[in-house]
């Protein structure tokens, strides 16, 4: 399943997000799914280079691991508030 068919599977909650549009990550009501929405759009931002180029599916549990790491953590400081 690809990132944008992923976003499907995320699952949204009403809301009215920035600029007055709701936004993936302050409507997501499924957190997992956000995650993996994000490792593999992380992955796929990385395909130009030849390193990593294979698709998410294929790509092993070890970037599967790492990829959501970075996911959670870009996700946790964006969900912090400025002031932290």
């Amino acid at each position: 399943m690809s990132a944008r068919e992923n976003l499907d599977r995320v699952g949204h909650a009403p809301s009215v997000g920035h600029n007055s549009a709701a936004c993936t990550l302050c409507s997501s009501t499924d957190p997992d799914g956000l995650v993996e929405l994000l490792a593999e759009e992380l992955w796929e931002s990385r395909q130009d280079d030849t390193q990593w180029a294979r698709r998410w599916a294929d790509a092993g549990d070890l970037w599967h691991i790492r990829f959501r790491e970075l996911a959670r953590t870009a996700i946790g400081f964006l969900e912090r508030s400025p002031t932290e």
